[in-house]
């Protein structure tokens, strides 16, 4: 089994959804932002080093799910690279978010 990492791309919006939480999690307590970011960054370094170990919830697409945060990280694992596509509140709607069910 290869176990090397792969590079991680975030595109655009799931780095805006990021900033989001970001700023949302440092107005409620200073440094919970930066922990939120962390966990981001913990969870991406997971998925580059296996990307398969995660659960497929659409053709392509995988989720894995961040700790200590309700959030989810929706990405694509190409032989490559991963692509990031969406760091999205487990809460949130499907319609705003097609991956999200």
């Amino acid at each position: 089994m290869d176990f090397r990492s792969v590079p991680v791309t975030v595109l655009a919006t799931a780095a805006f959804e990021m900033d989001a939480a970001f700023a949302w999690y440092e107005q409620r307590q200073s440094g919970l932002g930066t922990d939120f970011l962390r966990a981001c960054d913990t969870a991406f370094s997971a998925i580059a080093r296996m990307p398969q170990a995660y659960r497929e919830v659409r053709p392509r697409v995988r989720r894995a799910l961040l700790r200590r945060f309700p959030y989810m990280v929706f990405f694509v694992a190409e032989p490559e690279r991963v692509i990031v596509i969406g760091v999205v509140h487990v809460r949130q709607s499907p319609d705003v978010w097609p991956f999200a069910s």
